[in-house]
């Protein structure tokens, strides 16, 4: 083989990744949009379908709002805080899998100060159990305990790597988490309201 045989089966062999850089680098705006919509993304070793599971959260979420007790903890969000910031900008600049695993974490710490607040003698630090206390108190029902059940799922598959989610949908959990958050913080305003009347 002549050196200009080599020569032009190198460029052969370079030109489709080179296209490909350059329409990347060229069009990185657009790519990151559309990277950050997946909902359906193929990891080695399986496939992740974290925006199909946090769309099921969400609508058990909005089913939980419409219910009794989700109207009453809306009722009770007018003029409360937004918990620990304004949104999803309390994190800063995390990679997608570093805010999903925040997010839980505070939503957590919100779930089990709720039903310490609401749940004479509890003493768990596991937001699961807390929620299901808070279930058998009367203060949250089935729709809330499964919607954090469904959020803690897709945290922990995030943190044991078998989903991956994207920006986008990191970014929704994040959302989803902090509303729930403030629902958390409402209901636990109105136990305190409520127990203040009484007394």
């Amino acid at each position: 083989m002549c050196w200009l045989d080599f020569v032009d089966s190198l460029v052969r062999s370079l030109a489709w990744p080179a296209v490909v850089l350059i329409a990347a680098l060229l069009f990185r705006t657009e790519v990151a949009g559309l990277v950050s919509r997946l909902k359906h993304l193929k990891v080695p070793g399986g496939e992740a379908t974290f925006g199909e599971k946090l769309a099921k959260a969400e609508r058990t979420f909005e089913k939980f709002q419409a219910s009794e007790t989700g109207a009453e903890a809306a009722s009770g969000q007018s003029g409360l805080e937004e918990p620990d910031g304004a949104g999803i900008a309390e994190f800063g600049p995390l990679e997608p899998s570093a805010l999903v695993l925040s997010s839980w974490e505070h939503l957590a710490e919100e779930i089990i100060g709720l039903a310490h607040v609401a749940v004479p003698g509890v003493r768990t630090t596991n937001a699961a159990s807390a929620a299901v206390a808070l279930e058998r108190a009367g203060t949250v029902n089935d729709l809330f305990v499964e919607t954090v059940n469904e959020l803690r799922q897709l945290r922990n598959a995030v943190a044991h790597a078998r989903e991956t989610p994207t920006p986008g949908s990191a970014i929704a959990y994040a959302e989803q988490a902090r509303e729930l958050r403030v629902a958390c913080r409402a209901l636990a305003q109105l136990h305190n309201g409520r127990s203040e009347a009484a007394s």
